[in-house]
């Protein structure tokens, strides 16, 4: 009769000191985490230890206005690429994008494009309404190398 009294007495810290013992060993593995609002220098670092480049969101209807970059097709879409190494967007449909898309499939070469726009969000990321796209003109230096 005693033995079941001293048995739960016993076994309810042993078992609360095992998960509390496997809590501190998950812990341990899984890396801690800044909060989004922080503002640590922490937050910007890889492993590697340098900071990383923070791809800026713009928020919707922000505009672009004479942004430098060049189109690529990616899949059935096409992606806008600025040329200040900044966030690329995908685009959505439109005439000024369907005009687009005939000058990238007449041609394979990469070439730089200005563009205004007006930039859209949905679920976190960033899409680009293309108002306005020129290609650039070619400067005499790549006029002649051909």
């Amino acid at each position: 009769m005693i033995y079941p009294l001293i048995h739960s007495i016993l076994w309810k810290p042993a078992i609360i000191a095992v998960l509390a013992a496997s809590m501190l060993v998950v812990a341990k593995e899984q890396p801690s985490r800044v909060p989004s609002g922080s503002n640590s220098r922490d937050q910007n670092k890889i492993s590697t230890g340098k900071p990383k480049k923070e791809k800026q969101h713009l928020r919707e209807g922000s505009n672009l206005e004479d942004v430098s970059g060049r189109f690529e097709i990616t899949g059935d879409r096409i992606t806008f690429y600025r040329a200040d190494g900044g966030e690329s967007y995908r685009v959505l449909e439109n005439l000024a994008l369907e005009r687009i898309a005939q000058v990238l499939s007449d041609t394979r070469e990469k070439r730089p494009w200005i563009v205004k726009g007006t930039i859209t969000e949905f679920q976190g990321a960033n899409f680009l309404l293309v108002n306005h796209a020129v290609v650039k003109p070619r400067t005499r230096i790549q006029t002649n190398r051909r």
